[in-house]
């Protein structure tokens, strides 16, 4: 019983020592030389730091909403880098270096500073554009199957078909849209012919856009070796920037195989909308 009392005892000396050593540190060395500077959505804030080591962490405080935020940094960086913020804001902060008795040194304020303006992002949606056989022309145009009646007829059954017999121009082959009014165009959708060779299947695309109908640019080429597999998926190619065109011609550059012909099982062209999405407006709304 004695020698427990004793371990009890020393045990109370060795903390009270220990907190007594820990309640005599002196108080850190205060940070120097604060500067801030803005950037998209924030600031970094940046400080010189004291020449001893008697610091746990430096603490960089600022007002958000009438809160006070608190961001702690390790006493081995000079720079702390704050997120989230505002541009209609103006916003000071101070830094302030703690021992590990959680005892502060000076505060030092820096500030203020703006934050750079979110951008402004646009993104699309796409809609189908209703087709009819009236508005495409082809190159080539096989004569006795696969009429381009069977691009747009709703069936993926029915097909389409270049020149494949007599003499026949190499590819590129196309399909030529011509719009009753000018269009936002984003891309197109097909679907392979059902049951034809592989061989036969588009595999590189480009579009080409035209002001008079006659006279083409092509302002768009999709990867090689595109895939052609399954046939009764739906295919996109979406240009990397739709364009506002009143005449388009969609080519096809090569096939599966080395077939001078190619054909497809149906053909869709699609409309573009443009959507803004304003990255500042939207941080305002959530701002907390």
């Amino acid at each position: 019983m004695k020698k427990i009392t004793y371990l009890i005892l020393c045990s109370f000396v060795v903390l009270a020592m220990g907190r007594c050593k820990k309640d005599n540190l002196p108080t850190p060395n205060s940070v120097t030389t604060i500067t801030t500077s803005a950037r998209v959505g924030g600031a970094v804030v940046k400080w010189k730091l004291p020449s001893d080591t008697n610091m746990r962490y430096i603490q960089v405080r600022y007002l958000k909403n009438g809160r006070v935020i608190n961001t702690n940094a390790s006493t081995y960086t000079d720079t702390c880098l704050i997120t989230g913020l505002l541009n209609k804001l103006d916003y000071t902060f101070e830094v302030q270096s703690f021992n590990r008795n959680d005892v502060g040194g000076d505060i030092l304020s820096a500030g203020p500073v703006k934050p750079i303006r979110r951008t402004i992002d646009t993104t699309y949606t796409y809609a189908e554009i209703p087709l009819t056989a009236a508005m495409l022309t082809t190159y080539t145009q096989e004569t006795t199957e696969g009429p381009k009646t069977n691009l747009v007829d709703g069936n993926i059954a029915t097909y389409w078909h270049s020149a494949w017999s007599g003499t026949t121009a190499p590819l590129p082959h196309w399909i030529q849209i011509s719009f009753a009014n000018e269009v936002l165009f984003g891309g197109f959708q097909y679907w392979m012919r059902q049951g034809g060779a592989a061989s036969d299947r588009p595999t590189q695309w480009d579009v080409q856009t035209s002001t008079d109908g006659t006279t083409y640019t092509t302002v768009w080429t999709s990867l090689p070796g595109l895939a052609v597999d399954p046939s009764t998926s739906m295919f996109q190619q979406l240009v990397t920037r739709p364009f506002k065109t009143k005449f388009v011609k969609v080519r096809i550059l090569t096939n599966q195989g080395s077939k001078t012909y190619t054909n497809l099982g149906e053909f869709k062209a699609l409309a573009a909308t443009t959507v803004t999405i304003d990255r500042e407006i939207e941080a305002e709304t959530n701002y907390k």
